[in-house]
Order: C-alpha cells, then sequence, then structure tokens
C-alpha cells in the first residue's frame, strides 16, 4: 500500500507542532531551574529573635522552620494553625524556642494589641518578616473602614512595623523584609483607590490590580522604612518570592468564582512550573540571613539577586504621598510616626541640640544610653568632648557657611564666578546655600557639574534640584 504524499506532509505538521511546545516546555523549566535563587549562607543565629507573619503555612512555615533549625528564637504570628506549625517546627528541629501569637491583620486592633504584647514581653526583635498575605478577599471592608485585602496585605504590615520600631532599634542591627509580588509591576495605585471605596463594582481585572496595588505598597512601604531608620543600623527590603505553588491561588478562586478554572489550568501550571515552599523561601531567608546584604537597605530582590524597582516606587513625591495617607489610614499617633531625618539629625535628636546663641551657656544634655546605641550601630566612640567639640565646629562653620561654599566652588571650576554672582543676588541661591549648609556637617565632597549648580552629596550620588522638579 502507498501512502500517499499529502498524508506524510501533514503527519509531519502535526509531530512538529506537537514537538516543539513539549520542548519548549522542558527548556523553559530547565531555565526556570538553574535561575532559581538559593540561600547560602550558613549564619547561626542563637540568640536572635524573629517574628513570622503568617508563619502557619506555605512560605512562612518555610522561612519559620528554616530560621528555627539555625536557633533563633522563632514568633509564628498568625490567625490559626499557629500551634500545628509550632509542634511541626520543634519535632524537626529540637528547637522548642518557638512561640504562637494571634495577630489578624484584619484589625488595626488586633495589630496593637500584638504589638503591644511583644513589646512587653520580648527583649529584643532582629528580624521582622512581613510574609503575611492574600490574593483576594473580594470587595469587603472590615470593621476599620479598609478594604479588606489592602488591609491584610498592606495597612497591616504597615501598622505593625511603626509599632515595633523601637524593639527593632534597641536590637540593632536589626532587619525588615517584605514579601511583595511580581504583580507590583501591574498595578494603577494611586491616593483615590489607596483604599478600594465600597461602592465600587469589582470585576476580576479590578480584583488583580487591588492585589498588585497591595504589593506595590510593600515595596514604598519597604523603601520608606530603609530612608527612615538607616541611621538607626536597621535595613529594609522587600522582595518577589516567585510563582509559588501555595493555597493563596486556591482561596483567591473561591472568591472570585473560578474554582473550575483553578483546577484546569492553575493547578497543572503550578505544579510543573511553580517553586515549591521550601524554593519560594530562599529569597526571604538570604534577606534575614546572609551577610552580603547586612548594609544593604531600600532594594527590591528577585531570585536573591536585586531587581529594578517597580515604576510605581520610583517618584518620591508618590512615595511621600502614598506614606502619608497610609498613616492617616492606620491612625498613627504623632508619637508614632517616623520623621524622615538626615544622619545628623537623628544624631541631634538622640544626643541633645547645642543652641547656637552664644549668649545661652546651657549645657548640653547627653543621653548616656541612647549614646551607648549610636555607638553600638556606628562601631565608633563617642563621648560629650567629642560631641561638644564637633557642635562647637559646627556653629563656627555655620557663621561664615557661605564663604567656605562660594571658595570650595572657585576651586572647582571656572563657573564659579557667576555662582558667586547669582547667590549674592538672589534669594532662590541663598536657599540652595541653605541646603549645602546641612549638607556640609558630615564629611562634605563637592565637585564641579556641567550647570555649576549641583553638588556630589554625602553618598557620592549628583543631585539635581531643577532636573529633579522636573521629574
Amino acid at each position: 500500500m502507498i501512502i500517499p504524499y499529502i498524508y506524510i506532509k501533514y503527519l509531519v505538521y502535526i509531530i512538529f507542532f506537537l514537538v516543539i511546545p513539549v520542548f519548549a516546555l522542558i527548556l523553559l523549566k530547565i531555565f526556570q531551574k538553574w535561575t532559581m535563587g538559593k540561600c547560602n549562607s550558613l549564619v547561626c543565629l542563637t540568640g536572635k529573635t524573629a517574628i513570622v507573619t503568617g508563619g502557619a503555612s506555605g512560605i512562612g512555615f518555610e522561612t519559620a522552620l528554616h530560621l528555627a533549625s539555625r536557633g533563633c528564637r522563632v514568633i509564628i504570628a498568625d490567625v490559626d494553625g499557629g500551634l500545628r506549625a509550632k509542634n511541626k517546627i520543634i519535632q524537626a528541629t529540637n528547637n522548642t524556642n518557638i512561640s504562637v501569637k494571634y495577630l489578624n491583620l484584619a484589625s488595626l486592633g488586633s495589630v496593637r494589641e500584638f504589638a503591644k504584647e511583644i513589646n512587653d514581653t520580648e527583649e529584643r526583635l532582629d528580624i521582622l518578616i512581613n510574609n503575611a498575605g492574600v490574593a483576594t478577599m473580594g470587595n469587603k471592608h472590615t470593621e476599620d473602614g479598609l478594604h479588606e485585602t489592602m488591609q491584610i496585605n498592606h495597612f497591616g504590615p504597615f501598622l505593625l512595623t511603626h509599632l515595633l520600631v523601637d524593639l527593632l532599634k534597641k536590637s540593632a542591627p536589626s532587619r525588615i523584609i517584605f514579601v511583595s509580588s511580581a504583580l507590583a509591576f501591574f498595578s494603577n495605585l494611586s491616593i483615590e483607590n489607596l483604599n478600594y471605596p465600597k461602592d465600587h463594582p469589582l470585576s476580576l481585572f479590578r480584583t488583580a490590580l487591588i492585589y498588585g496595588n497591595s504589593k506595590l505598597c510593600n515595596v514604598i512601604s519597604a523603601n520608606g522604612f530603609a530612608e527612615r531608620l538607616e541611621s538607626f543600623g536597621i535595613t529594609s527590603n522587600s522582595l518577589h518570592p516567585g510563582w509559588v505553588n501555595t493555597n493563596i491561588w486556591k482561596n483567591a478562586s473561591d472568591w472570585t468564582g473560578l474554582d473550575r478554572l483553578e483546577r484546569i489550568i492553575l493547578n497543572p501550571i503550578s505544579y510543573l512550573y511553580g517553586k515549591n515552599p521550601t524554593e519560594g523561601a530562599q529569597t526571604t531567608l538570604h534577606l534575614a540571613l546572609s551577610n552580603s546584604v547586612k548594609e544593604v537597605t531600600g532594594k527590591h530582590f528577585w531570585d536573591c539577586v536585586t531587581f529594578p524597582l517597580p515604576p510605581g516606587a520610583r517618584s518620591d513625591k508618590f512615595c511621600r504621598d502614598i506614606w502619608e495617607e497610609s498613616e492617616i489610614f492606620v491612625k498613627l499617633s504623632e508619637k508614632e510616626k517616623i520623621p524622615k531625618m538626615s544622619l545628623k539629625e537623628n544624631i541631634d535628636l538622640l544626643e541633645g541640640k547645642v543652641n547656637d546663641n552664644e549668649d545661652n551657656n546651657e549645657e548640653v544634655v547627653v543621653n548616656e544610653q541612647q549614646l551607648t546605641e549610636l555607638e553600638a550601630v556606628y562601631e565608633i566612640n563617642w563621648s560629650k568632648n567629642d560631641i561638644l567639640q564637633e557642635k562647637s565646629q559646627n556653629v563656627i562653620q555655620n557663621t561664615n557657611v557661605e564663604e567656605i561654599e562660594l571658595t570650595k566652588i572657585q576651586s572647582d571650576g571656572e563657573d564659579s564666578g557667576n555662582i558667586e554672582s547669582d547667590i549674592e543676588s538672589s534669594s532662590d541661591k541663598e536657599d540652595k546655600v541653605e541646603s549645602i549648609e546641612e549638607k556640609m556637617s558630615g564629611f562634605p565632597n563637592f565637585g564641579k557639574t556641567k550647570d555649576g549648580e549641583s553638588f556630589i552629596t554625602l553618598n557620592g550620588n549628583i543631585e539635581h534640584s531643577e532636573a529633579k522638579e522636573r521629574s
């Protein structure tokens, strides 16, 4: 029997279109395994204390398990399942220093009660891991008037971190970790929808956007705490754990009514290409343990390496607006708010300020306990005489700061003559001199730039005020 040529051709087409996708999927799996991040740190955590929110299941449980295996005291903060998780961890690690605390992030009152108990009973807190989260809770609002998904994912951890800051400062160097998501790159976050309105219709697309908004808020929160707490020896970073095969998507399908789609499509994909919880916890463990990131703060991580920030987290003004609006939603008092201050301002606040009035000879009050904390954080030996000498030098320096500034500018380039005349003739330039004066309190390093008005700041980055306003 002779097989017609046309049949052979179609048979080749069928084999081609079946084999190529399968081959591509196999390559994708190999590439995923090859690029997967892994925490290789061997650090011992004996004597350290860590809090893991959502530590009873999924990524949180694996994180708590690995921290406990290194001798860490682990506090599992969750709504339920904590005792079962505790028994599993003790059985696996023989570490009995595991505690379970009730924490419902959907209630600001529960967050405050939890934080108060921790502050009253714990002597230290070295690692705070804001891991708990949900994919969606529908268009429900809590008793606090906040959208439940946003409150569990953002407002609750935001408030909790504020309330535990003093204990983190006391235990410095310490670390704050926010578990975010890749969906932070797909969001429409704004001041208006930070708390999704009750009467607004909720679609599947909007549900995904709300989750993305909450995860973008995690990145903004991590960076905000990094800026405010760096001078206290506290680092704060965010991460994307990857597509992890956990129950978070099953719970989401229950709310969205897509349980059949989840069984047919999402479950097979998650099983084949999703990480297991142990693999999903690696980036969290890397940020919690590794010595290579002990001084890294304000960064976003994927697979144990830094990754570019989501677009929404790159605007200082937008991040500041979200931060301030979040402070209002969680009802922070003025005492609980964390001011955004420079290193010099933090030292001034802790050590007491010298009165610039030469006629006032009041003694500088130095808090010895806070001074000891500064010594531990900055690894320096401060003394009252050193402080007084430094402050007096700053007072003298401030009296003729304009002359010092102009002298440095003249030594940097040919444009100094124009800058000097502009400063003397324009009130706007006087504002620039005042901003330069603040930066000279440390170790100034001024350099010439193309317009002669920008200066190299203490961290070595060129900061152009006009370009910043345009951006």
